[in-house]
């Protein structure tokens, strides 16, 4: 039970050392106006150069795309005159033959059997 009084006791000493520090008037002193314009000169002009800066970018992009979209479009026309230039093949015509109207006929004989392979009655076939 000692012990616990004396970190009781502890305790109680560093809460009233905090009360006092926290007492005690602060002297150091922030002159706010002198911030506000230092603020106030300094970050319009980051600001803005930042935003010159991307402008330029942009601009830059924007030539970029201009330069590649005429290059496309003249390998575009270019292609089309070579294509109009080029005669064109003259288009299939209907096929001559008509369409069968019936199954295909049967192969000939002679591919039906051949004398190595013996035709085998269908009741001896279900044995082998």
């Amino acid at each position: 039970m000692l012990a616990a009084e004396q970190e009781i006791a502890a305790l109680s000493h560093m809460a009233e050392q905090l009360k006092h520090n926290r007492s005690e008037p602060i002297t150091e002193s922030v002159d706010l106006d002198n911030l506000f314009a230092f603020l106030s000169d300094v970050q319009p002009q980051s600001r803005n150069q930042i935003i010159d800066e991307i402008g330029e970018k942009m601009d830059e992009l924007v030539e970029d795309l201009d330069v590649e979209l005429e290059t496309v479009i003249q390998q575009e026309l270019e292609g089309l005159a070579q294509e109009q230039q080029q005669p064109t093949p003259p288009k299939m015509g209907l096929p001559s033959l008509p369409e069968p109207t019936g199954p295909p006929p049967p192969p000939p004989a002679g591919f039906q059997t051949s004398p190595e392979t013996p035709v085998l009655p269908p009741e001896k076939k279900r044995l082998i």
